[in-house]
């Protein structure tokens, strides 16, 4: 029987609570708090504890990417996915930095906000592939550290910079998924960080999914430089 996921929202926007509690009632989510603002959002996370926070990235008092900072320096447990209608650079890579593990598009189908929800209660990162394909256009250029980085582990990146999901990776790398974990917790200590989001928006900001995007559209036989 499946563990279920305790779900705070916070979203100013009392039109999406019903969309929200009707996607989520049919998923193995049970919501437990609502807040409409900063403030009362913090008060619950300490209060309820939630596995999961749904957040809007714009409320009145506090944008989304300070109430995650002020909970995990508050020392929450929970996990952070941005529910937005913005998808510009400030907001999408402010909560990103901040420690969100996930972001969905308003617009989008409830199915992919059940996924979303569920892939950040076991531990993994979402993101849809409207947000995934902006993160690699932003990307830039690949930093030294990439070097130090094992053949399995680069592509491993490549593969996450793209919103790939842990399944997604397993089966393209033909790993297990104690291998995969130890992958990830390599590269985090050789670029430096020290969580699973850290670690993909890193490879995100450094243009590894678009790298990835490069080699797939190459033709056979060819190499990339």
């Amino acid at each position: 029987m499946k563990k279920w996921v305790r779900v705070l929202v916070v979203d100013d926007c009392e039109m999406l609570y019903a969309g929200i509690r009707r996607a989520l009632t049919c998923a193995n989510c049970e919501i437990i708090g609502e807040a409409c603002d900063g403030a009362t959002a913090l008060a619950l996370i300490e209060r309820k504890r939630p596995d999961i926070v749904l957040l809007d990235g714009r409320l009145p008092d506090l944008c989304g990417r300070e109430i995650v900072e002020i909970a995990k320096a508050r020392g929450t447990a929970a996990r952070f996915v941005a529910y937005s209608a913005h998808e510009e650079y400030d907001d999408v890579m402010g909560m990103v930095r901040a420690g969100a593990v996930g972001f969905v598009v308003q617009d989008e189908a409830p199915k992919n906000l059940i996924e979303a929800i569920e892939t950040a209660a076991r531990g993994g990162t979402w993101f849809s592939q409207r947000i995934a394909k902006k993160l690699a256009e932003w990307a830039q250029t690949t930093p030294p550290q990439a070097h130090s980085l094992s053949p399995q582990e680069l592509r491993m990146l490549c593969l996450m910079a793209r919103a790939k999901s842990d399944g997604a990776i397993i089966q393209e790398l033909n790993i297990s998924p104690r291998t995969l974990r130890h992958h990830v917790r390599n590269a985090m200590d050789k670029v430096g960080v020290d969580t699973r989001a850290k670690l993909m928006l890193w490879a995100l900001e450094n243009g590894l999914g678009e790298k990835q995007s490069r080699q797939a559209q190459a033709p056979h036989g060819s190499s990339q430089k």
